[in-house]
Parts: structure tokens; C-alpha cells; sequence
């Protein structure tokens, strides 16, 4: 089975960061690895990491804000230099449904079957509000 490693970028979100958290670790189909990009937070994440999430997440503490490119830059990086065949990226607000992973290796699987080459696969985000949060233009 290929292997999947969550990246989740955060700055100065430490709440909702653990409730991403929480909802990653909820996956019915697990990770086989997560890891943190903090990205020069100055809220105390680091510390509430050590506290609650002990060594179940990977945390790189980066020395200054380098932005949401360049943090997801060093995320992706450190995955696959890890051994990840997948990696399955967000932010410190997305709160992933319980099957959401599931149903990205479902749908990577599909295209699979059906020959479609793929560099990725994305899936729908919404806010708490309902409201779509990532419309991509492919």
C-alpha cells in the first residue's frame, strides 16, 4: 500500500490547528506519518505540539515566516525525502470529514484504473459557513 503523509501548515492558528489535528488523526483511512510546518508561530503552538501531540506529529519550527508557498515548499520536501509516495496537503483551517482521505485514494485509484495520468487530486473544502473555499482553474 502507498504511503500517504499529511503536511499541515500553521501559523499563529494554534486552536484551530488543533482541530485540524484531531481531524486528521480521524481519517478511516490513517496517515502513515504527519508532519507540522509551523511557520515562525509566536502563539505558543509549539508548546501546545509538545503538549497534546507529543511525538504522534513531525514538528519543523521554521526561523522566520517564509508564506504559505514556501512553508507548503518545505512541508512537501521533507515528505518525500521521508519515503512518501503521497502527500495530502492543508492548511491549519481545514477540517478534513472522517472519509476525506479515503476518498482522495478512491479517486486516485479510479483514474488509475481508467489510465488517466494525474499529478495530483483535489477535493472540495468548505468553510463553517458552507461556502467553497478552493475553486481551482485547471
Amino acid at each position: 500500500m502507498a504511503s500517504i503523509f499529511a503536511v499541515v501548515l500553521t501559523y499563529n492558528r494554534k486552536d484551530l490547528l488543533k482541530r485540524c489535528l484531531d481531524c486528521v488523526f480521524a481519517q478511516s483511512r490513517a496517515c502513515d506519518r504527519v508532519i507540522v510546518i509551523d511557520n515562525c508561530s509566536s502563539d505558543g503552538t509549539s508548546d501546545m505540539l509538545r503538549a497534546e501531540w507529543g511525538d504522534r506529529v513531525e514538528v519543523h519550527i521554521l526561523s522566520r515566516n517564509i508564506g504559505a508557498s514556501g512553508g507548503f515548499n518545505v512541508g512537501i520536501r521533507v515528505a518525500y525525502q521521508g519515503g512518501a509516495d503521497f502527500v495530502w496537503v492543508m492548511d491549519d483551517d481545514v477540517l478534513p470529514e472522517r472519509d476525506a482521505l479515503a476518498k482522495l485514494v478512491e479517486a486516485d485509484q479510479f483514474l488509475a484504473d481508467k489510465g488517466v495520468p494525474r499529478a495530483f487530486v483535489l477535493s472540495s473544502a468548505w468553510t463553517e459557513d458552507g461556502n467553497v473555499t478552493n475553486v481551482p482553474k485547471i
